[in-house]
């Protein structure tokens, strides 16, 4: 027994410090606020993907993306300034999100930093907070700044919630939060039918978002895993991904650990360099699921893009036989190995192995912690007084798996996806 908790607690660290690795590489070394410094020209042109009155009577939330720091002098920015948020402006804005209506923007105040936690003090690799008290300021203020500009636009009208990478998690838990107000039936909270959503590069994109990739072991960067779309309600949401993007197209490293490793490091350069070019590139496929429309943009080969920008001359047929070689994942798109069979992420496995085990994932999006109470709810007892409150929801000491359960579970994710 006492040599299976060392192999748990020595996979567990070897985890938490690939989480730690990858994640500095996507958010420090490349930090989304790359993304308009590099030199590469723009246009100004609405995306075809999006709702052509985007924009309209409306008020736009922007949260920026992590190390977001620069300042905007705009004459559509409230004081016709804001202290940081410049890329995520530039991203949308300035490519002509909202043209020709160009709404008032209101830039989300919030640490944008990532980092974790050691025993409960923040570590920052980049800023000085970790990733989820980030995030979770950012919900707070964004949520406040979101009521506020409903009432002073007479409570009609639009309220545009746009983020980038850590960013769009933000933006998801504002309107997550909004619609829980309104289904609630809160006076003065803004109906479902006044939101709409855009998020770039979003950590739980679909199957290939980095939150439902890695596990969630590291304390102050925990992962939340996939969302459910139903979450908020009837909100509009947009959520757009480039191909190859380290933060919403990572490969499964279980299933492809070639195409996982090699490209890393163009992923992070695509999410951090190439935010500013999403007008530009072809869309390559669309879905729905429920209110949220997921669109996938193809600008080449993740390495035949990170090499062009920096001027390297490439053949003609580079992207495509590169593509040919060791395939880009496709985004939004589950593993399978050859016969069809879906692989599990490292998160899922950890998510099965968790609910054999008894033991809850951490979390700390406010749609994960709803869906897991939803999932493991309180019993209750009946008082003498004849209320209800939470019974004793002390759990036995948790036990580990034998090794028939074990193959059992893994025998269990290996089963056709449906």
């Amino acid at each position: 027994m006492g040599r299976v908790r060392r192999v748990v607690v020595g996979v567990t660290a070897v985890c938490a410090a690939a989480v730690c690795a990858v994640m500095t590489m996507a958010a420090g070394i490349v930090p989304a606020s790359a993304a308009t410094d590099d030199g590469l020209p723009t246009i100004r042109r609405q995306p075809s993907w999006l709702p052509p009155d985007l924009g309209r009577d409306s008020t736009v939330v922007l949260a920026p993306g992590t190390t977001d720091f620069d300042p905007i002098r705009a004459h559509d920015i409230v004081g016709g300034s804001a202290p940081a948020g410049a890329d995520q402006y530039g991203r949308t804005v300035g490519l002509g999100f909202f043209d020709p209506y160009r709404p008032n923007v209101e830039i989300v105040d919030y640490p944008e930093a990532f980092g974790f936690t050691v025993a409960g003090r923040p570590v920052g690799i980049v800023g000085h907070d970790a990733y989820n008290t980030s995030v979770d300021e950012g919900t707070a203020t964004g949520l406040a700044d979101a009521q506020r500009a409903w009432i002073a636009q007479g409570r009609k009208g639009t309220i545009v919630l746009s983020g980038y990478s850590q960013g769009s998690a933000v933006a998801m838990n504002i309107a997550y939060l909004l619609h829980q107000r309104y289904a609630a039936g809160i006076p003065g909270a803004i109906p479902d039918s006044n939101v709409v959503v855009v998020t770039g590069a979003d950590t739980r994109f679909p199957d290939t978002g980095a939150e439902n990739v890695f596990p969630s072991v590291l304390p102050g960067a925990y992962t939340n895993g996939p969302r459910d779309p139903a979450a908020t309600g009837s909100t509009r949401v947009i959520s757009y991904c480039i191909k190859g993007d380290l933060v919403c197209d990572m490969a499964n490293p279980i299933a492809d650990p070639l195409g996982w490793a090699f490209y890393l490091a163009p992923g992070a350069t695509i999410h951090g360099k190439f935010g500013d070019q999403v007008n530009k590139f072809p869309v390559e496929r669309t879905w729905s699921s429920g209110n949220t429309t997921y669109v996938v943009l193809d600008g080449g080969n993740p390495w035949g893009m990170w090499l062009r920008k920096e001027g390297v001359p490439l053949p003609a047929n580079f992207d495509e036989t590169l593509d040919r070689l060791i395939p880009v994942p496709e985004p939004g798109q589950p593993s399978t190995d050859a016969a069809g069979n879906r692989v599990p992420t490292p998160r899922e496995v950890q998510q099965s192995l968790s609910a054999r085990l008894r033991w809850d994932v951490p979390v700390t999006d406010p749609d994960a912690r709803a869906a897991q109470r939803r999932a493991h709810p309180a019993p209750t007892v009946q008082p003498q007084i004849g209320l209800t409150r939470p019974a004793d929801r002390r759990r036995q000491p948790p036990r580990l798996p034998t090794p028939a359960e074990l193959a059992a579970l893994f025998a269990s994710l290996g089963r056709p996806a449906h």
